[in-house]
């Protein structure tokens, strides 16, 4: 992000307009991008360098009420669930979030990504989702990189508005 962010005007991008985004575990770590402040300062940031985050089925939430089955060896010890948990690190106000997750999707990211939203909201956040109708969490990563699919044309309106 620090090298997008100094080089991108070099492409004619906009370094006010970086936004980020992922699949599952990349939705996870756009995700804690967008809400933790924490990173920016010792990059030599601004704080408001990520404009908006488009997570797709990401993983929000890490430690026993996350529904997940198992718990992920890169994360090491227990105790960095929370600080690896984008629900528990909201710090202020967020930047906009475009969340999505496949009608099939796995429950524990469905139920995650509503209870992500809800906290966003909470945080004085800016919130738009949508469930890709017939779509799992595999088949949600494909739909959302076909140009032909719904979720390209609604990502690419909502980020001009943003």
């Amino acid at each position: 992000v620090a090298w997008v962010w100094r080089h991108i005007d070099q492409y004619s991008g906009d370094s006010a307009r970086l936004f980020v985004g992922g699949h599952s575990a990349g939705g996870h770590y756009a995700a804690l991008m967008g809400v933790r402040r924490d990173w920016q300062e010792s990059r030599q940031l601004p704080r408001e360098t990520i404009r908006g985050c488009l997570p797709i089925s990401g993983v929000y939430q890490f430690g026993e009420e996350s529904g997940l089955s198992m718990r992920p060896r890169f994360l090491g010890s227990a105790d960095n669930d929370r600080a690896a948990s984008p629900l528990y690190n909201i710090d202020g106000v967020p930047p906009p979030f475009f969340m999505t997750y496949g009608e099939k999707d796995f429950p524990h990211l469905i139920q995650q990504s509503q209870s992500m939203e809800h906290a966003l909201n909470a945080a004085g956040g800016d919130v738009d989702r949508i469930e890709l109708t017939g779509c799992n969490h595999l088949s949600a990563s494909y739909a959302a990189g076909d140009p032909d699919q719904l979720w390209v044309t609604k990502a690419v309106n909502w980020m001009k508005l943003h």
